[in-house]
């Protein structure tokens, strides 16, 4: 008998779980560390399908570490037009 998995793993977290795929215009800071955690080892060696985070204000695009598509849609401050790439009827097909 074969087991066949039909659930899929989704973490959610306030905080960028790596600095891969960062913000260009937040490379190097200082406060970097206030905004992500590098855990792109541990992500390789999950069984985590999606990973969707936050925080940096910065719209990203959608890329993979290993199996995990790691997504981010974020509003960011309007008054600072972080705003521009956020997408309001953005919808994750699970």
């Amino acid at each position: 008998m074969k087991i066949v998995k039909t659930e899929k793993l989704a973490v959610f977290t306030h905080h960028c779980p790596t600095f891969l795929n960062y913000p260009e215009q937040y490379k190097g800071d200082v406060l970097n560390e206030a905004f992500a955690v590098e855990l792109h080892h541990l992500i390789e060696l999950s069984e985590i399908a999606f990973w969707v985070y936050g925080h940096h204000h910065c719209n990203t695009p959608e890329f993979f570490i290993s199996k995990s598509q790691l997504i981010t849609n974020q509003l960011g401050y309007v008054q600072r037009n972080e705003h521009q790439l956020f997408e309001a009827n953005k919808c994750i097909d699970l």
